[in-house]
């Protein structure tokens, strides 16, 4: 995956569709990526949840180290794009 798909400074969600050669099927800017809190870490948990069951996948681009390490802490470092 490249990083065309989000401003390079800018944390962003990025729902990928693995049967489509890893299409974009919808991004948007994370608010607050510099403070995250629980909430923040479990709505992207529920988003991965619901994509894998349609067959989908879910990453972070462009991850502040504050939500890596909060995602890290969690188990869920599955979720940041590495690179």
């Amino acid at each position: 995956m490249t990083c065309e798909r989000a401003s390079d400074d800018v944390t962003a969600v990025v729902v990928l569709d693995p049967r489509a050669g890893e299409a974009v099927v919808a991004t948007w800017p994370l608010d607050h990526a510099d403070a995250p809190c629980l909430g923040d870490v479990d709505r992207l948990a529920r988003l991965q949840l619901a994509a894998l069951r349609m067959g989908l996948r879910v990453r972070v681009l462009h991850p502040t180290t504050a939500l890596s390490m909060l995602l890290a802490a969690v188990g869920l470092t599955d979720l940041v794009e590495p690179g």
